[in-house]
């Protein structure tokens, strides 16, 4: 049998996930189950298949389309063939890893915590079972100080490695230069962007109506089930870009002066950690589960279900771009992936098990 520092369970090989692991190999020893290769909810892009590590596939067929059992069987005889250190959970999306956990031993458990307290469940039968679910774990990686608020209502007595992260981006492929032009230096005003799927939860429709009635420029980058109703709504100061593969979303950004995320529920936002890389200070709701971690004087943040909130957050940036910008220069994304990658590393010490 090998050992290993780290076994993780996820559902697919996600690009960010991926890059996250393979950061991960070069320095401890790691496995990773993944329950699928793909799901029906996912575009091509999404995946990464270069895998530098030791991993295994359960099923072939898409992840929503699983049995469950089989897939709960199937995963206890790929870890019979390991011993491990820890044995990583996916927080508690994939249900019947339940069962799992109490098959093996709770100070081996750990569970990555990557849901908010903002829209996660936490009263009724769902707060229950997640507090019994975390009695399992023997410690806990949150993505950020909304995620270990979760582990705070459950009274989680564990070990608590916040990751700062939920995996690593693709890179840009050059840090922007210090040469977009400042508000004052233009009659044009700022051009807006938005990446992500167009539907209900990212309330793009209180978007649109706000952009409808400044008649600033926004470009609308994804697709979804909202997307022609949203397309007759908007005026003509919107641009609908449609779907754009993941390498190419960096020519976007970089033809931006900000990026704004509406969401009215958004565990975490990796397409904030995006768009700081590449130099764009952000506008995003205050249900945006990275809100309190990544977004200081880069950003502004505003209340989703406030027209009025947006409207002032989009007065605020123009009159004060040339300061959020020059913040949004000294994001550090280098040192945010190193303490995401350290997290991990440091909980396999020996003295942390």
């Amino acid at each position: 049998m090998k050992n290993y520092d780290l076994i993780f369970i996820t559902n697919v090989p996600a690009f960010y996930k991926v890059n996250l692991f393979n950061s991960l190999a070069r320095q401890i020893n790691i496995k990773v189950i993944f329950i699928s290769k793909k799901s029906s909810m996912r575009e091509s892009d999404f995946y990464n298949y270069d895998c530098q590590f030791d991993h295994a596939f359960i099923i072939e067929e898409n992840f929503e389309e699983r049995d469950k059992l089989t897939v709960l069987y199937a995963v206890y005889c790929e870890l019979k063939k390991s011993h491990y250190q820890r044995l990583v959970f996916p927080g508690w999306e994939i249900k019947e890893l339940f069962f799992l956990s109490l098959l093996s031993p709770k100070r081996k458990n750990a569970v990555v915590i990557e849901s908010s307290i903002l829209e996660t469940r936490m009263s009724g039968m769902a707060g229950r079972l997640k507090k019994l679910f975390l009695t399992r774990m023997g410690a806990a990686y949150p993505s950020g100080i909304l995620q270990k608020e979760i582990l705070a209502h459950c009274g989680f007595s564990g070990k608590i490695y916040i990751t700062h992260g939920v995996g690593v981006a693709n890179p840009p492929r050059e840090r922007p230069q210090n040469v977009h032009r400042t508000v004052s230096q233009s009659h044009e005003g700022l051009k807006y962007l938005y990446v992500g799927r167009l539907a209900p939860e990212k309330n793009l429709s209180l978007l649109i109506d706000v952009f409808n009635e400044t008649r600033e420029t926004l470009f609308i980058v994804g697709s979804g089930p909202d997307s022609d109703v949203l397309q007759k709504k908007a005026k003509n100061n919107i641009t609908f870009l449609g779907y754009v593969n993941n390498r190419e979303l960096e020519t976007h950004y970089r033809q931006c002066d900000v990026f704004i995320l509406p969401s009215l529920a958004e565990p975490w936002g990796l397409v904030i950690e995006e768009a700081l890389s590449l130099g764009l200070p952000v506008i995003i709701s205050d249900r945006v589960g990275c809100k309190e971690d990544l977004v200081k004087e880069n950003g502004i943040v505003f209340e989703a279900t406030s027209k009025d909130s947006l409207k002032k957050a989009l007065f605020k940036m123009k009159l004060e771009y040339n300061s959020f910008y020059n913040a949004a220069q000294g994001y550090d994304l280098e040192g945010m992936y190193e303490k995401q990658i350290n997290s991990y590393i440091i909980s396999v010490a020996k003295n942390e098990i």
